[in-house]
């Protein structure tokens, strides 16, 4: 570890938080000298919906049964606070978790298991809870928690089960699930928390269950959303898929690098820890009068549905992240419009209003209200406008498209389980052939990007052909996810997330996963103060007080401190309109962010030499050797 700051000098304390300040104190400058004709985000700015027709306008006189409408919901780019979550990880510790990573690496796969609960145990907060549900083919209740408090007692508890961690036995998938959703639902103030479900697995229910409708667990998977991991290629993709859609979570899988299960979990994290709105609803309603309904509703992922009449409908839209967007299509019934006839002339409205679209929430602090709402209206021109052609919104006709690609993939991919290696190119051509159609079939729309979905299209046909069938077929589950869901998902890789589901804070939290030294997370955690493991004696002279694994009255409020700090950074910048502005943000916010690390790392650094040192001052027969500790940063 010491290699890591070898040749760096070591400064003094006071001198070394001095020009932490210092440096943190330009970046603030800078940063108010760019943006001081902006506004902060606050507690005002809250998810936003709006709605875009695919036309601005219907003749009077004709008739539309499929008028297709875009409605957006967006939510601010940053949360205006921290609000605490409660998470149950659900992890397999069957056997095959003992399999080695890679052929190069001694590590196995339960190790990079037990790294990756160590970066989220480290990166929650305080006032997040969490709880572990170990399982084989049953509960291992011996490596279980409830939900803790991230607090030191509690981080460091779930800590120490997680590296008690021993893998043996096979696999069942249910018990672990009704577990977590048990744990979730005891909770007495569940109401005002957000509560998620990660499940982890690097195998299949040997139980041999059909992961279907008929599994009889829908009901309470649907209670919480719960976001699977598949760890390794010889996960069942099919039963992950499944779990996550059925509970509205996302489907995840690692099988190229398995040590970067870690990146994966950030990338979850990230959302979790940034959620805006815990029950999020959007309702539909079409006008009184005028004879508007509603005919469907695409969704993807999230719930829908249509009252009997077509006069309302609403779209169950759960958790939001900050920064994320979600699109929904909205088809109409819109009737041809009435002449009114007066004074013996024909008039025509020339506006008519088609639908309102408003927010319904419980928010994340437990109050439940009604957000803003949007309403839709379009021209209803004369016969003369009939003559004259109408451009269709190019922003409408692309999420159309997507919708129907989306489908289109996941109706192929329905059965792929059973693909095996002799019938993988016969699945590829097949795909292959249902893109050209699809192609085809659009070539004429206007404004469509259909380049976009290229990539990867050729990524899940060459994945068919040469991926081994399965992690092929994995690709393709965890791309419907992602789609479906409009979140980002791992598909193989942290390298192949879908960008524009890739939001702010997923990407601050990946970028945690990587630059994490590994020291930091293999070696007794440096944020946990072990105080039940008493070891506390008279410390030599200039030691100090010495409580077993790190210095008590040092360490502790040097890490409040870090948390803190990390913490109120991303509320120092303000956002701007300017594309300019905000690139200029995202720059100074990385760099600092970036600075606290390597300030943080280096300062846990010379607490832990400094542990060490007291180690040595502890060590040893002290008749035969006299050990004097007088420095705070060097060894005895």
């Amino acid at each position: 570890m010491e290699d890591l700051f070898r040749g760096k000098d070591i400064i003094s304390r006071d001198e070394y938080y001095s020009k932490l300040v210092n440096s943190l104190l330009d970046v603030i400058f800078t940063n108010e000298y760019l943006h001081e004709s902006t506004s902060r985000v606050t507690a005002a700015e809250t998810v936003k919906v709006s709605t875009t027709p695919v036309f601005p306008s219907i003749p009077w006189g004709q008739e539309n049964d499929d008028f297709e409408v875009l409605v957006r919901v967006e939510a601010p780019p940053e949360a205006s606070r921290r609000s605490p979550v409660d998470l149950v990880a659900v992890l397999d510790i069957s056997s095959s978790m003992n399999t080695r990573a890679a052929p190069s690496d001694e590590s196995s796969r339960l190790d990079l298991l037990k790294r990756a609960m160590k970066f989220i145990i480290g990166k929650l907060d305080s006032g997040d809870r969490l709880a572990i549900v170990a399982f084989n083919n049953q509960i291992v209740e011996e490596y279980g928690t409830r939900l803790l408090d991230m607090s030191s007692g509690g981080r460091r508890d779930v800590r120490r089960r997680v590296d008690e961690l021993t893998a043996r036995g096979s696999t069942a998938f249910r018990p672990g699930l009704c577990k977590a959703v048990k744990i979730l639902d005891e909770r007495s103030d569940g109401r005002n928390r957000a509560g998620f479900i990660l499940f982890l697995s690097d195998g299949k229910d040997k139980r041999g269950i059909k992961w279907s409708m008929e599994v009889g667990i829908s009901a309470a998977l649907r209670k919480y959303p719960v976001h699977t991991f598949g760890f390794s290629g010889s996960h069942k993709p099919n039963a992950l898929l499944f779990i996550a859609q059925e509970s509205r979570g996302t489907y995840s899988f690692i099988n190229e690098n398995l040590a970067s299960i870690t990146s994966a979990f950030a990338v979850c994290l990230g959302g979790l820890k940034s959620v805006v709105a815990v029950d999020e609803r959007i309702s539909l309603v079409a006008p009184k009068h005028g004879g508007v309904q509603l005919k469907s509703i695409d969704s993807g992922g999230e719930g829908s549905h249509i009252s009997g009449d077509g006069a309302s409908g609403e779209i169950v839209i759960g958790a939001m992240y900050a920064g994320e967007v979600k699109n929904f299509i909205v088809r109409l019934h819109v009737p041809s419009v009435d002449l009114d006839i007066g004074n013996g002339k024909v008039a025509v409205s020339k506006h008519q209003l088609l639908l309102t679209a408003t927010r319904h929430l419980h928010a994340v602090n437990g109050v439940g209200e009604n957000g803003g709402s949007a309403s839709l209206s379009v021209q209803r021109p004369g016969a003369l406008a009939v003559q004259q052609q109408v451009v269709a919104s190019a922003l409408v006709v692309n999420h159309i498209v997507r919708f129907r690609l989306v489908e289109m993939v996941a109706k192929f991919v329905q059965g792929l389980d059973k693909v095996v290696a002799t019938i993988d190119r016969v699945k590829a051509d097949e795909l292959q052939g249902r893109w050209e159609e699809f192609k085809e079939a659009h070539k004429f729309w206007g404004g469509v990007e259909l380049w976009r979905f290229e990539a990867d299209i050729k990524v899940m046909v060459t994945g068919l052909l040469h991926g081994g069938g399965r992690s092929g077929v994995a690709y393709l589950y965890s791309w419907v996810s992602s789609y479906q869901m409009q979140r980002a998902t791992t598909m193989g890789s942290t390298e192949k997330v879908a960008a524009e589901f890739l939001t702010r804070e997923m990407g601050f939290m990946l970028n945690e996963a990587h630059k994490t030294p590994v020291w930091l997370v293999e070696e007794e955690d440096p944020f946990v103060l072990r105080s039940d493991t008493t070891d506390e004696t008279e410390a030599p002279r200039g030691c100090g007080r010495r409580v077993h694994g790190v210095q008590h009255d040092v360490i502790d409020p040097r890490l409040q401190m870090w948390s803190k700090l990390k913490r109120e950074v991303p509320l120092m910048f303000r956002q701007s309109e300017e594309t300019e502005s905000r690139h200029l943000t995202a720059v100074f916010r990385e760099a600092s962010l970036e600075t606290i690390n390597r300030a943080m790392h280096h300062d846990i650094y010379l607490a832990v030499v400094h542990d060490r040192s007291l180690r040595r001052c502890y060590s040893g027969n002290a008749s035969e050797q006299r050990v004097e500790c007088t420095s705070t940063t060097d060894p005895c």
